[in-house]
């Protein structure tokens, strides 16, 4: 694990995955090891940062590829992006939570309403 993500020095190697391995080479066993580890990585809030500091993620799944009606992806049926996955940004002070329930709630409409595909 890189340093700026909170590594405390120590081994920065899930066990069972060799660390000279590309993912593409990885077996099962070494793979559900690495997904394992990610999921469980503890990570510690040292402080809050205030206004200065606040910030979204940047990047994500271009809109173009995204069905704005339903939020479906146009190229992957039954997939539906929303939130932060989409390459949306906005100024803090609640415009992403906004931006992230308002396309929650069209993709699950589109979803409860029995229309899974495109």
């Amino acid at each position: 694990m890189p340093s700026r993500n909170g590594s405390s020095g120590g081994s920065s190697t899930s066990p069972g995955v060799p660390a000279d391995e590309t993912c593409a080479h990885l077996g099962k066993k070494a793979r559900n090891a690495l997904a394992a580890s990610l999921a469980e990585f503890p990570f510690r809030v040292a402080r809050l940062g205030g206004f200065n500091e606040a910030m979204a993620t940047r990047g994500g799944v271009a809109l173009e590829g995204i069905n704005p009606k339903t939020m479906a992806s146009k190229i992957v049926p039954d997939l539906y992006c929303i939130g932060e996955v989409l390459d949306i940004d906005g100024d803090t002070g609640g415009y992403n939570l906004q931006a992230a329930f308002s396309t929650a709630a069209l993709a699950a409409r589109h979803i409860a309403g029995g229309n899974a595909s495109r």
